[in-house]
């Protein structure tokens, strides 16, 4: 059920990040268990992502105007 959830969550961030050219990269445990595990690394339960910082604050200000 938590992995459903997060897979949504990710699908949701990544549609998002493309529709606003933002760059971001999976880390940690998320890129661990996609290159290992072709999914989440099974006892990991959050999702780690990096982004340059200019995409990091853009991501900021669009998100003020879209998620109020």
């Amino acid at each position: 059920m938590v992995k459903e959830i997060e897979l949504g969550i990710l699908r949701e961030f990544v549609n998002f990040c493309e529709e606003n050219n933002l760059r971001y990269f999976l880390a940690g445990g998320t890129l661990i268990g996609a290159v290992r595990h072709q999914g989440f690394v099974p006892w990991d339960d959050d999702m780690d992502f990096v982004m340059f910082r200019n995409d990091y604050d853009r991501l900021c200000d669009i998100g003020k105007k879209e998620f109020k």
